[in-house]
């Protein structure tokens, strides 16, 4: 399992309109390798957003990740090789 990288931490806050989570985010502790560019010109980072077991000095209660999972690279497999001197019909 790799190291944890936090890049913000939050809270829920009771607004007017109900509860909402508040969250401060450091966008330069989301390493390059870790945004994916969109076809629509955007820029995006996948992040995880947990509950703290206790809340911290300032009241925040959640911590921010970035999602570093990525899909295991399979080698795709190799087409074989078929001899086809043999299966002339004539």
């Amino acid at each position: 399992m790799s190291e944890k990288l936090y890049c913000g931490k939050g809270k829920v806050i009771e607004g007017k309109y109900g509860k909402f989570m508040k969250l401060n985010l450091c966008l330069s502790e989301i390493p390059e390798e870790h945004q994916q560019q969109a076809r629509n010109g955007k820029t995006y980072a996948n992040l995880n957003v947990s509950k703290m077991k206790q809340p911290d000095d300032r009241g925040n209660t959640h911590t921010v990740t970035v999602d570093t999972w990525k899909p295991e690279q399979k080698p795709a497999p190799e087409p074989e090789q078929q001899d086809f001197t043999d299966d002339i019909p004539f």
